[in-house]
């Protein structure tokens, strides 16, 4: 195994309370890996620790050749009102470059076909030149997604980013998600509570366990379904795969 990010022995704790408590996980580089667990079992904070947003209180997380290379996607899009949605996908690209939030940036022809071929796949080519009080939830998803797949960073950290949407809404961005980050082949660590989008989404999914006085920890890891196809939802073992989890959510939650 390739390993991309690797956690060890991760604990955090916030004065007297215990957030996370000895995590330790392998991401293997190019998979997706997604966390679930109850509220308060440290899935968030162990996404900002990966991050760099958050300081481990005891051990380390080690990220392979791209130490600065992290894309994090926020519930709230991170979009900047101010900016068009075509200037918030450019956004990432403008500040790598040095030309700040105010500078404009005229792509190659090559970069400006990547563009409008992913614009085209989002769903988004029509509302480029819109702000983000002009979009719906749905569409400031999709800039959000296409600022980070076109900034080709090498890892997206992404914690409930389809929370907000509507269900219908929600799974069809999450097979366009899927599909994206396939072909671009990003290192992906997700927090979700849906069961079924982590199976979607997720190589292996992470179970968390909540233990108010030591910190949440990894309950097991189980495979995903992201290879199981835009129809693997309809499969007996797809189907069979997410009562599992769900069984095992809840009667973590019981004890």
């Amino acid at each position: 195994m390739n390993v991309h990010i690797s956690i060890k022995n991760v604990g955090v704790r916030y004065e007297k309370t215990a957030a996370v408590n000895n995590v330790s996980l392998d991401i293997p580089r190019g998979a997706a890996t997604v966390i679930v667990g109850e509220s308060g079992c440290g899935k968030s904070t162990l996404l900002r620790v990966v991050a760099g947003l958050q300081k481990p209180t005891v051990g380390e997380v080690k990220i392979f050749g791209d130490k600065t290379k992290i894309a994090f996607m926020p519930q709230t899009y991170g979009l900047m009102p101010w900016q068009t949605a075509r200037e918030n996908i450019l956004l990432p690209r403008r500040l790598g470059k040095g030309l700040g939030f105010w500078r404009k940036d005229k792509l190659s022809a090559a970069d400006e076909e990547r563009f409008n071929d992913l614009l085209q796949k989002l769903g988004i080519a029509e509302i480029t030149e819109r702000y983000p009080r002009e979009l719906s939830g749905g569409q400031k998803q999709r800039v959000a997604l296409a600022r980070v797949f076109f900034a080709r960073l090498p890892i997206l950290l992404m914690d409930e980013p389809f929370s907000a949407l509507d269900a219908i809404t929600r799974e069809e961005i999450g097979r366009v998600f899927g599909a994206l980050r396939k072909k671009v082949g990003m290192t992906t660590l997700l927090v979700t509570h849906d069961v079924n989008e982590a199976l979607t989404l997720a190589d292996e999914i992470v179970i968390m366990k909540k233990d108010s006085q030591k910190g949440g920890q990894i309950f097991t890891v189980l495979d995903g379904a992201a290879d199981f196809g835009e129809t693997g939802r309809e499969t007996p073992e797809f189907f069979g795969k997410a009562n599992k989890i769900r069984r095992i959510l809840a009667e973590i939650a019981e004890k």
